[in-house]
Order: structure tokens, then sequence, then C-alpha cells
């Protein structure tokens, strides 16, 4: 990449673009990609790069004792939630937090919950 460039992503603070734009020169010429879509591919860099780092940031300041997946939660030990719920929230990732102690957790809902 040529210098004015890696300069000018640096002042400009896109780091994800610069990371990713040598590979995207490369993949543009090699498939004649239309101007647009390759200015789309560097901003869809960027934004994942980004949103990345505020996922990572959110996760650091919220002082988690522990981050476990969905994928990773036991769902043998409660029986009464349903099966289409935990279809749902794997397939919309939806974030879920439980208040309280676990005797008075009785039910998950999309609808935020004041604690």
């Amino acid at each position: 990449m040529p210098n004015n460039l890696k300069e000018a992503c640096r002042q400009l603070r896109l780091s994800g673009l610069a990371a990713s734009l040598e590979l995207r020169l490369q993949e543009a010429a090699s498939h004649q990609l239309p101007h647009a879509q390759f200015l789309e591919l560097l901003f869809q860099d960027e934004l994942n790069v980004r949103q990345q780092r505020q996922l990572e940031r959110r996760k650091r300041f919220a002082h988690f004792r522990d981050l476990k997946p969905l994928e990773d939660f036991d769902w043998s030990f409660n029986p009464d939630i349903s099966q289409p719920l935990r279809i749902r929230a794997v397939e919309n990732t939806i974030s879920i937090n439980m208040c309280g102690c676990p005797a008075q957790i009785s039910s998950i809902s999309d609808s935020p919950t004041v604690c």
C-alpha cells in the first residue's frame, strides 16, 4: 500500500480499512469489482473492526465475572424454557440478562427487565 494511503488512513483513524486495503485492492483487480462494490467492502471492513472493538470495550467496562456463550448454557436445568424460545434467542442473538436469585427467575423475554 502506498505511504500516502497509509498516512491518510492513520489521520482519519481508519485502521480497519488500512488493515484490509491491500487484500481488497487485489480482490478488486482479480474480480474486476465495480468501484461502488469495492468501496462498500472497504467500509464494511472498517465497520466490522469498529463494532468488534466496541463489543470488546463494553465487555471490559461491564466487568463481567464470566462470559459464557449461549451455546454453553445448560438448558436441562430448567425444562420450562421452551425450545422455540431457545431457537429464537440463538437466531436473533438477543442478550439475556438475569437478575436476582435463581429462585426468582421464572421466565425469559425479549423485553428489557429493570432490576
